[in-house]
């Protein structure tokens, strides 16, 4: 009864983000599909390389799977995703689209831990950035590739290099991400900017802290207690509100839904703005 009256209260106070409840219908989720699907790159690029990096269990493969589906009109198993107490990603996957878009390849990595040596390596994030991971590779923790690795591209073409960043999170560790956890985000986060890569921060599980919108999820941007999560996920990692994009993983879903949609679009439509800009301004060819 409680989230019934906040969602009307929230509904007359309009969003804090666009596009609107009211905008929110089939015709809105195929325009963002066109935009997405024709964004094209300079210096060589047909595919933008987009570096997905985040805590276990943040949704990184679930979010993998989710876009996969958004493209092939149905559920799609592309990564492993599933509830445990283990990190489900050690390789380093390329997972390239040849359906709806085929102007990107999404790469996952392991998760990063709190523990020493436990982890994604920030060395081996450098590595990624630059394009020198072959696909497969395995994760070694502590010890980042080696340039003498089989794995090792000496000479990456602007392709085989990262475009775009994007962080991965569930909500739900806003309160209780750890100091260093926090530092290790703040390694990767300078360590990319360095390179002048963007950066995009995307917050999972979003009914989690607001069960509603499972119901509608047209009220996301009208939540305050998603714009409060917004706000907070700034402050601990130093990345723009507008470069933070919170959205809904298709976990049960047996078909995909439009309008549920529209979060992970709007949200990949900005990743791919953001990575052609770095293509154009930051690389040569």
């Amino acid at each position: 009864m409680l989230n019934m009256f906040r969602s009307l209260g929230e509904w007359f106070n309009g969003p804090w983000r666009k596009p609107a409840k009211d905008q929110w219908n089939e015709r809105l989720h195929n325009q963002l599909i066109e935009d997405v699907r024709t964004i094209r790159f300079r210096a060589g690029v047909q595919k933008a390389g987009i570096l997905l990096c985040g805590p276990f269990q943040s949704g990184k493969s679930t979010l993998i799977n989710t876009i996969f589906s958004i493209s092939q009109g149905r559920p799609a198993y592309v990564s492993a995703a599933f509830a445990s107490d283990r990190n489900v990603t050690f390789q380093f996957i390329k997972a390239p689209d040849d359906c709806a878009f085929n102007n990107f390849e999404i790469r996952d990595t392991v998760g990063l831990s709190e523990g020493q040596g436990l982890g994604f390596n920030i060395q081996d994030l450098v590595y990624a950035l630059n394009g020198n991971i072959k696909a497969n590779y395995k994760f070694k923790g502590d010890v980042p590739i080696q340039e003498t690795d089989p794995f090792f591209l000496d000479s990456p073409s602007n392709e085989d290099k990262s475009h775009c960043l994007v962080i991965v999170l569930d909500v739900t560790l806003l309160d209780t991400i750890t100091d260093r956890i926090c530092n290790k985000f703040r390694q990767v986060v300078d360590e990319t900017i360095s390179k002048g890569v963007p950066i995009v921060l995307i917050l999972t599980k979003i009914d989690k802290i607001y069960p509603y919108l499972r119901k509608d999820i047209k009220y996301l941007f009208h939540s305050s207690i998603v714009q409060t999560a917004v706000t907070k996920a700034e402050l601990i990692f130093g990345i723009q509100k507008k470069n933070i994009h919170p959205v809904l993983n298709f976990t049960d879903n047996t078909e995909v839904d439009p309008i549920e949609c529209i979060p992970i679009l709007l949200a990949l439509k900005q990743i791919l703005h953001y990575a052609s800009d770095h293509i154009r301004f930051h690389l040569n060819g």
